[in-house]
């Protein structure tokens, strides 16, 4: 019993100093004498807290972790292995407030996400999918609501990195039959087409993630709008090609097929209602792409908001030499931005602003960065 006493006093203070770290404090009297513990506002620290306080409360049956504060998904990867390791735990509640029967996870061989799915969900998903390989299903019919590409990015990892994985079942009720789309012999037909209803957007992203890169799929039904990619993963120029009913619907898929792209010089989208959301995608691209040379994004409306994303990749992208962003509804803040990565980007030569509502501050933010920018060589301010 002294033995006992001192674990759990060691084991507590532990806890303790990991969840005092600015986010909300995990204690045992969160714990003390109920099934159902109700916790708001944790960071990392405080979902590890979490986890860690599983082994001394097995009486516990039920996680509400709302408006958790997250900037990495280790903490909820020890938090899938604790509540698969002790096996107490039968309900999990995360950011959306719709719960997860995750004692039906280990006994079926269907992983269920809750309905209206976060980030914080689609990743605990992930984590438990790698530590039970019975599941062959992952049932997405509650909608995906987060557009998180690093937490998709890892489900379609983790989908096509499973033996034996047979399908994922969409909102609309379409089903993609991962095991026969990755299958190589089905790879060896070209032209085939994949139909995924009305489903979210976010299903959309993770379908292109795993059918993109497939040679044999070369169009995409989406809201029964066709999008046709097969020479966008091959072609060095790319020009002006969105159907203009679903930009950012196209700019999904566009963005799958730019990232393994090696040959992509030219990426011409002027005029095509690309937006801020279609910027950010685009944005991630821009992050790891290495051939992108000019990408023109005029007259898209992507604001201030999509010039912080585009200001974002500027930062670390060295391939790219000319960017248009002329009438985009850019203001002063969205002129700063570009200014932050103006101090830091080596590769751009031509900027084109002209056209955005940029003043006299905005102006003096991006001379200020042209003090220390070496590379540029034109720029259209007006």
């Amino acid at each position: 019993l002294k033995q006992q006493h001192e674990y759990r006093t060691e084991k507590m203070s532990g806890v303790a100093q990991r969840s005092e770290s600015g986010g909300a404090r995990v204690t045992s009297n969160d714990f003390d004498g109920t099934e159902v513990v109700v916790l708001r506002g944790l960071d990392d620290a405080g979902m590890r807290a979490c986890a860690a306080l599983l082994e001394l409360y097995p009486h516990v049956r039920e996680l509400r972790l709302h408006d958790a504060a997250l900037r990495e998904t280790d903490s909820l990867s020890m938090l899938a292995s604790a509540v698969d390791f002790y096996g107490t735990i039968e309900k999990i509640v995360l950011s959306s407030g719709n719960a997860m029967n995750v004692l039906e996870w280990r006994t079926t061989d269907v992983i269920t996400l809750a309905r209206d799915a976060r980030a914080d969900e689609v990743a605990f998903g992930t984590f438990m999918l790698e530590r039970h390989p019975q599941v062959h299903t992952v049932d997405l019919r509650g909608r995906v609501a987060t557009r998180s590409d690093a937490v998709l990015r890892a489900l379609a990892s983790a989908v096509k990195q499973r033996s034996g994985f047979r399908a994922l079942r969409l909102s609309s009720g379409s089903e993609l039959a991962v095991d026969k789309w990755l299958n190589p012999q089905h790879q060896q037909h070209p032209g085939a087409s994949f139909d995924l209803g009305a489903s979210s957007m976010s299903e959309l992203r993770l379908v292109a993630m795993l059918l993109v890169p497939l040679p044999s799929c070369t169009q995409l039904v989406f809201h029964a709008t066709v999008i046709k990619f097969h020479d966008w993963r091959t072609t060095g120029t790319i020009d002006r090609f969105l159907s203009g009913a679903l930009p950012y619907a196209d700019c999904l898929v566009l963005a799958e097929c730019v990232r393994f792209n090696a040959s992509l010089t030219t990426l011409d989208l002027g005029l095509n209602g690309v937006g801020p959301e279609g910027a950010r995608v685009l944005a991630e691209v821009l992050r790891v792409n290495a051939s992108l040379t000019e990408l023109n994004l005029g007259g898209n409306d992507v604001g201030d908001a999509g010039a912080t994303e585009i200001a974002g990749a500027l930062r670390v992208n060295a391939s790219l030499t000319e960017l248009n962003l002329r009438y985009n509804n850019l203001s002063n803040a969205g002129a700063a931005e570009i200014a932050g990565a103006l101090r830091v980007n080596v590769s751009l030569t031509v900027l084109g602003l002209y056209g955005n509502s940029i003043g006299d501050e905005g102006a003096g933010v991006i001379a200020e960065a042209l003090r220390v920018n070496a590379s540029l060589k034109s720029l259209f301010l007006g």
